[in-house]
Parts: C-alpha cells; structure tokens; sequence
C-alpha cells in the first residue's frame, strides 16, 4: 500500500503533495526506476514496504534514542509521528515542541488524529512493474471490510496511459479510486486520466503467508514469496490536501504479475533494501485501517 513533512517518502512517498488534477498529465514524463530509486523508495511498497522505512519504522518502534535521532539528521521529523501515533493524553503531547517537534502545526494542518474516525478497514495489497526502466503497470487491489461508502472489492489497474476499475459496487470502487488510489507515490508522475468504472465479480484471496491473488473480468493479478512481514503506523498520510491516519500490516514481496485477457503485462517487480529489511514494488497488506 504507498511526509511530516516526510519529503523522503513517496515514490519518493511524496504523499504530502498538492492535490492532483483528475484530468490526464500528458506532459509529464513516465516515472523511471532510476528516478524512484533516486528519490529514496522502490515505489508501491512505499511507506511501510519502501527503501525509506527503516529509518520510519525503525524510529517509530525502537526503544533505543539514538535510532530515533536517525530520523530528523535525515531531514525526516520522525518524532512527530511517534509522538501523535503513540501519545496516550496532553502531557505525552506536550512533550512534543519541548523537544523541537512542532505538533501544533501539525493539529492546524489537519483534524486532531485522536478525533479522526474511521472510514476505511480492509487490505490494499498493491504492485508496480518496471520495463526498461520504466513503470509499465500499476494494480492496486481492494478488499473492504467496511467503509464510509459499504464493502466490497476492486482492482485499480493502471497500464498504457489508462485507468480501469474493476469492482463488485461501482459506489465503492470509484470512491477508492478518486479517494486514495490517485494520491498514493505509485500514482505519482503517470498520466492518470478519469477512469473507466467497470462493474465486474471481484475474487480476491490475501494472506501474509501464501500472497495475494486477485481477479476480475480479464484482469489478474498476482503476488508472491512474501519476504518480510512489517507493521506501520501514521497519522499524516496526505491523499491531496486530506491528510489520514494509516495502520497496516505488510509484507515486500519477491514474484508479482498483472495479466490482461491472458497475456501477461511487460514488466517486473523492482526489490531493494537488506535481506534483513527487504523492500520491493510488491507488496501485501493487511489490518488495513484508515482514519480521517
């Protein structure tokens, strides 16, 4: 699945972005896996499965300072995130500015992340492919177990310039679609025009174990060999201008294909990272809740 003023995730995890035109990008060039890379984030797996998170997660959860001094002498204001995500009353949060984190900034940016509600509980398992170093696909696979907009499935394909969605409740999918598929760092520099609502039966098995495995009309989609299994927590995930609260779990996968009425889109998974903290452009997710 994909800033506090986190400039280094997104693909770059970018997610804190202004918010983008629901109109195509014709001008904007491909995104290239030497651009990703150089940006600090192997793509989809972004914020919790990306080339970044170490330096996130590792701060997030470390009980050892000095991990999470690592954070801001990035350039990245780690504390902030732990301090909102963590902080269980004022005295916790008053903490914050003493030690040099703005979080009041933070409150007049958005909602107060402990008055967010929930909007979203499901899996968006996700897969970006490279050809010649280029992204050539991009599938992000749905499943809601509840929502603001009811439950349902979908897979948001991106390939050759278009966007389908395929979905059981047309409602449902074109809310994700418009809501958070366009905002996530996958999306960023692909030309993303108004997408084609297709309303189709939606089969999707998801699992930390064996993978994802997702299909609907002609299209397909795979992932496999999962190598890692991560949790991740944010209360400023910015989807245009809206900024989220996020927790998930996921799991950088090694194998991942998108097919179209049988044929298999060019393209492979981009991996990065450590054996120890693998990262790639596939992923599964799961305990998927978004808050806002």
């Amino acid at each position: 699945i994909r800033t506090v003023t986190i400039r280094t995730y997104s693909n770059s995890w970018r997610r804190h972005r202004p918010p983008r035109s629901a109109g195509p990008h014709d001008t904007t060039e491909p995104l290239s896996r030497r651009r990703v890379l150089r940006a600090g984030a192997a793509t989809a797996a972004g914020l919790a499965a990306g080339v970044t998170l170490p330096s996130i997660a590792d701060a997030a959860t470390s009980s050892d300072p000095a991990a999470g001094a690592s954070g801001p002498a990035a350039g990245v204001a780690l504390p902030s995130i732990a301090d909102a995500a963590t902080s269980s009353g004022l005295a916790a949060g008053a903490s914050g500015p003493a030690a040099g984190v703005a979080l009041p900034s933070i409150a007049d940016a958005a909602t107060d992340p402990a008055q967010r509600k929930v909007v979203l509980v499901g899996a968006n398992p996700g897969v970006q492919l490279f050809h010649r170093d280029v992204v050539s696909a991009y599938a992000s696979v749905w499943t809601v177990d509840w929502s603001t907009h009811g439950a349902g499935a979908a897979i948001v394909l991106w390939h050759d310039g278009r966007v389908r969605v395929l979905t059981d409740h047309p409602e449902l999918g074109s809310w994700l679609e418009r809501t958070f598929t366009r905002f996530f760092p996958e999306a960023d520099g692909l030309p993303w025009p108004e997408p084609r609502i297709e309303r189709r039966a939606v089969h999707v098995t998801n699992d930390l174990a064996r993978g994802t495995h997702a299909r609907a009309g002609d299209v397909a989609v795979r992932i496999a060999d999962v190598l890692d299994r991560r949790a991740f927590a944010t209360d400023e995930f910015d989807l245009g201008g809206r900024v989220h609260s996020l927790s998930l779990v996921t799991g950088p996968s090694a194998v991942a294909s998108i097919e179209v009425r049988g044929r298999r889109l060019p393209g492979q998974v981009v991996r990065s990272g450590t054996p120890e903290r693998p990262s790639s452009s596939a992923f599964v997710a799961v305990a998927e809740v978004w808050r806002f």
